[in-house]
This record gives structure tokens, sequence and C-alpha cells, in this order.
């Protein structure tokens, strides 16, 4: 599978998910964050569902980007803040599945994890002119790098690029 196909995207939100839920699977933790091990489970389907089906409704893959924050709330408790900007209107929108996870994971990871105080990840979405514009950034200190460097296959801003060459 190239980097940019459904079904390798799949295999790293899965080990995303697997690496970052165990926190969750504590009883405590679970009750400090409200997160289930159903919810887990919804994680999982919706990643086989995703991986499996062509583009999904911009909706959906926001729920799931969502749940997944819910793992990453755990870990991180009230350091992780998020900040949703979603026009309704562009919750139909047709978009690649777990699209969204790995720019959100970026943000979290490069952006609120290495700060002390934690920081805010920003999410938005609307229709303009016609067409889907999904923004997601955070108030870290930047990833100090080129935009070349950071836009690669093999990492979350590289990965989704062909597969949004191919939906728009």
């Amino acid at each position: 599978l190239r980097e940019n196909e459904p079904g390798a995207r799949q295999g790293k939100v899965l080990a995303t998910i697997v690496t970052d839920a165990p926190v969750t699977l504590d009883p405590e933790a679970c009750r400090a964050s409200h997160y289930d091990r159903q919810k887990l489970a919804d994680l999982f389907r919706y990643t086989f569902k995703a991986a499996s089906e062509g583009p999904v409704p911009l909706a959906e893959e926001l729920a799931f980007v969502g749940d997944y924050l819910q793992i990453e709330r755990a870990r991180f408790g009230d350091r992780l803040r998020v900040v949703w900007d979603v026009d309704p209107a562009a919750g139909d929108a047709p978009v690649p599945g777990l699209i969204l996870q790995p720019l959100v994971e970026n943000a979290v990871r490069h952006g609120v994890a290495p700060v002390s105080g934690g920081g805010t990840v920003r999410i938005s979405a609307r229709l303009s002119d016609g067409a889907l514009q999904v923004e997601v950034g955070d108030d870290g200190s930047g990833l100090g790098r080129t935009p070349e460097t950071i836009i690669r296959d093999g990492h979350g801003l590289g990965d989704g690029a062909g597969e949004l060459q191919v939906v728009s």
C-alpha cells in the first residue's frame, strides 16, 4: 500500500489508538474523561468502515475525531483544549475517511504535548464558493521547519495530500 492510500492510513490510525488508548482502560482515567470501552470499540469499527468505503460525510469524520480527542483528553487532562468552529452546512461534504485524525494527532503531539501548560487545538470547517475548507491548527510553538519538509508521505500532512486530489 502506498502511504496515502486509505488502508495505509487505517493502519497508522489503528496503531495510534492502540498506543494511546491504554490510559483510557484504567477505570479511574475512564471516569475522569467520561470515556469508556464501548467508545474505543466504536473507534475501531469506524477505521474499518472508513478504509473500505469511499468518501464519508465530514460530519462522520468530525465525530470520529471528537472520539479520538477523548482518548487524548484522558492522557492530557486540562492541558488539552479543543475549539470547534464547524458550519453545520459543511457536514454533508464528502471527505476521504481518516483524513483528519492524523492532522489532529500532529496538532496534539507537536503543539500541545511539548508545552507544560498544554494548548488549544482548533478545528474549523466551512463551505466557501462550493468548496470545503477545513483547518486544523494549534497554538503551540510550531514545528520550526519549512512546508516542504513537513508535507511528505509518511506524515499526517503528506499522507492525505494525494487523497484530497481524488475527492476534489
